[in-house]
């Protein structure tokens, strides 16, 4: 997952502001198909120049999930 991740942060020019990730939950169960996970994962964005908005932050977070629901068909398990 995190290649994929990554692949999406490279691609994406919105989420370039990604510096580092780091996976901090996994779910397996209830509420859940049976090959299903949910993955939880921190994300740390910078700019050194200046400071982001929630706007920006909430740009690079979309394209990274846009990006994997294409290439793995993964989604937000809140449901946005």
């Amino acid at each position: 997952m995190f290649a994929e991740i990554a692949e999406a942060i490279a691609g994406e020019p919105a989420a370039q502001i990604v510096k580092h990730v780091k996976l901090f939950d996994e779910y397996r169960g209830k509420g859940l198909e049976n090959k299903e996970k949910s993955l939880a994962f921190r994300l740390w964005m910078q700019d050194t120049r200046r400071t982001l908005s929630d706007a920006e932050a909430a740009a690079a977070v979309d394209a990274i999930v846009a990006r994997l629901a294409r290439t793995i068909h993964a989604r937000l398990r809140s449901g946005s």
